[in-house]
């Protein structure tokens, strides 16, 4: 089982690298300025389980952050959120509201509590954000990634999301 674990790990390490790879710094400060670019990273212990994380932009300032994060977290699913800081978002809110109803929005005080982000079943189109903004200090927004048998499937998908997300 070790084995087959450390396969899966491998192909979602790799798939992260060349999704990370085809976001250069050129790009993503057209998006948004203050991006310190891409990071491919893995952890071993999230509530037991491994996982493996994509970070896009990389600025996890309170305030005025932002940053598309891709988790793999075994057991649980595969997770793309958008971190905004509290003055990101103040300033996007139209974007964000007009933008993303699809995505759901985390309830947890801490951004990085995945267990209590993902049990948030609210869409952003049914949460007041400045309310929530003023309550948590931050936005951040999810959604789940089906998997599919074809790495190429979640590849593209993902790349699609992260496209629309970077787009203004």
């Amino acid at each position: 089982m070790f084995e087959d674990i450390q396969v899966q790990k491998n192909i979602f390490l790799n798939l992260f690298t060349e999704i990370a790879n085809q976001f250069p710094q050129s790009i993503l400060i057209q998006a948004y300025k203050n991006s310190k670019g891409t990071k491919v990273s893995q952890g071993i212990n999230l509530e037991n389980c491994p996982y493996q994380v994509l970070d896009i932009c990389r600025d996890f300032d309170s305030n005025s952050g932002f940053n598309i994060r891709i988790l793999n977290w075994w057991g649980h699913g595969l997770y793309i959120l958008v971190q905004f800081g509290k003055i990101t978002a103040e300033k996007q809110l139209k974007r964000i509201n007009d933008k993303f109803k699809k995505f759901y929005v985390g309830l947890a005080s801490d951004a990085f509590d995945y267990p209590a982000v993902f049990i948030s079943d609210h869409l952003l189109s049914t949460v007041n954000l400045d309310e929530h903004i003023r309550k948590f200090g931050h936005l951040l927004i999810f959604d789940k990634i089906t998997y599919s048998e074809s790495i190429n499937v979640i590849k593209f998908e993902l790349l699609e999301k992260i496209k629309f997300i970077l787009d203004k």
